[in-house]
């Protein structure tokens, strides 16, 4: 193993100090949904497990959303919150409807719905199986975001200019900026036994693998090298929430790993890594 050193500044490492003092740091968040309790979701209709908590980052939270088979569910904003609300299915399948609206569209395994905080679908999950659904409320104090919604599949995107090589895999990207919403949501392939050093220095971004073994290297609070493993089967994921810009290597195992992204704000579309055994690849605004 090679030994990693402090890549944190006088100028970072000062900063570091003066926010602990104030109870509020906390680098790498990481999180097993396996670990996590069934709470409801704050739009009431669901129930899941919670993978970013509001008070870990006040841009958005996360949360992977239980369904049984046969259900139906309003997929809408919070109860007490305007929020733009997004949907990225992980299993199951099912069909939805606008409100208001007779036609419905299929939706299923990595299928995205992203919806401003005006707009209200309905969810009827198939009777064949549960679904799991990446769930990710971004706060719309003010109603900015009207009348938008966007639906795609994962198979729309594969060898268009929205399926991006980043450098150690693939981004596929649902949602960018000229889409008019706030985040980018992709599925990203990291190729297997890779080594990728990274540091978003102008998003926050949560990686939440669903596939495949994974393990993150990262500083700890006490600036110390610490690292964990993805824990991911059919019915569970890992989230690793990057809150703090946090610079980080991720080294993949025997097959390709399988991960949903969040980037805040959102990606112009085309940003790609480059890769050096010193530095940390960052994308650029």
């Amino acid at each position: 193993m090679v030994k990693r050193c402090s890549w944190l500044s006088n100028r970072e490492l000062g900063q570091r100090e003066k926010r602990k003092v104030t109870g509020i740091l906390k680098a790498m968040i990481v999180t097993h949904s396996c670990n996590q309790p069934t709470i409801s979701l704050p739009n009431s209709a669901l129930s899941g497990v919670n993978v970013i908590a509001g008070n870990d980052y006040s841009g958005y939270s996360m949360y992977e959303a239980r369904i049984k088979a046969g259900q139906s569910v309003s997929l809408r904003s919070p109860d007490n919150q305007h929020c733009v609300h997004h949907y990225y299915f992980i299993t199951g399948c099912g069909k939805c409807k606008r409100e208001g609206v007779k036609d419905e569209y299929y939706v299923g395994p990595d299928h995205v719905v992203a919806l401003s905080s005006d707009v209200t679908h309905t969810l009827y999950v198939s009777a064949e199986g549960d679904m799991r659904v990446l769930v990710v409320y971004y706060p719309d104090l003010q109603v900015v975001y009207k009348s938008l919604e966007l639906i795609r599949s994962l198979s729309e995107l594969l060898g268009t200019d929205k399926d991006i090589a980043f450098g150690n895999g693939n981004s596929r990207r649902f949602i960018v900026k000229k889409d008019g919403f706030p985040l980018t949501i992709t599925n990203t392939r990291v190729a297997a036994e890779t080594s990728s050093k990274q540091e978003y220095r102008n998003h926050i971004e949560a990686a939440y693998y669903i596939h495949g073994s994974t393990t993150y290297y990262w500083q700890d609070d006490g600036d110390r090298w610490t690292h964990e493993q993805t824990k991911t089967d059919e019915k569970n994921g890992t989230n690793y929430f990057m809150n703090l810009h946090d610079k980080h290597e991720m080294i993949t195992g025997e097959k390709d790993c399988f991960c949903i992204c969040i980037f805040d704000p959102a990606l112009n579309g085309d940003e790609t890594h480059r890769f050096t055994e010193d530095g940390f690849s960052s994308y650029e605004r």
